[in-house]
């Protein structure tokens, strides 16, 4: 079951059963109700891009190389080049 649909069973004002016994029974944890996605901000996605285009002219390079390449261009560099990564499906090709 989604989180979505299991957030949508959850009844603040349920006259018998309590929050968190509806939590227990649909096995959901009571910080994931409050959690809100944080989006990507401009910064981020402008390291990406960069990063992107690193990558595309040089296949083989890693995460540590790609760091080091955006620092060598001028980027603002990002720490969690490794994240980012797979957050966009890049893997390193090993031929």
């Amino acid at each position: 079951m989604s989180l979505a649909k299991k957030r949508g069973m959850i009844c603040r004002d349920h006259p018998d059963l309590s929050t968190r016994r509806q939590y227990k029974l649909v096995r959901l944890s009571r910080s994931a109700i409050y959690y809100n996605p944080v989006g990507i901000d401009a910064d981020t996605l402008t390291v990406m891009k960069a990063g992107d285009q690193v990558f595309t002219g040089y296949l083989f390079f890693g995460s540590r190389q790609i760091a080091t390449s955006l620092r060598r261009r001028g980027c603002r560099y990002h720490p969690a080049s490794q994240r980012l990564m797979r957050l966009m499906g890049l893997q390193e090709r090993i031929y």
